[in-house]
């Protein structure tokens, strides 16, 4: 696991993976605590109608999150998902849930 995630981080923002990741966290970091929003990250609904965020970020280019290719791996990653579109309040809702929901099925 570690080598993978070095493999990704070596990328920097130029894979979509890693961009994704990267741009989370400083979605996470210039919107605290909401994020972007519901669908205009790392999800279908951004690309289909066609979110600024990824332009605002400089990742509209990557390999992947463009339209040349498809977008086919913008909703690549989970994370990002949450993090970057709910925010910082978000996630610790989300965590919140899936405690709850795992305390439950005890």
């Amino acid at each position: 696991m570690k080598d993978k995630l070095m493999l990704y981080l070596s990328f920097g923002i130029t894979a979509a993976r890693p961009a994704l990741y990267f741009v989370g966290i400083e979605i996470v970091k210039d919107l605290f605590p909401f994020g972007t929003g519901l669908g205009t990250f790392a999800s279908y609904l951004s690309t289909a109608y066609n979110s600024p965020v990824y332009a605002q970020y400089g990742i509209q280019n990557v390999t992947g999150l463009n339209i040349e290719t498809n977008f086919v791996y913008v909703s690549d990653t989970y994370w990002p998902y949450i993090f970057g579109q709910f925010g910082a309040l978000g996630a610790l809702l989300y965590f919140t849930a899936i405690l709850f929901v795992l305390e439950l099925s005890n």
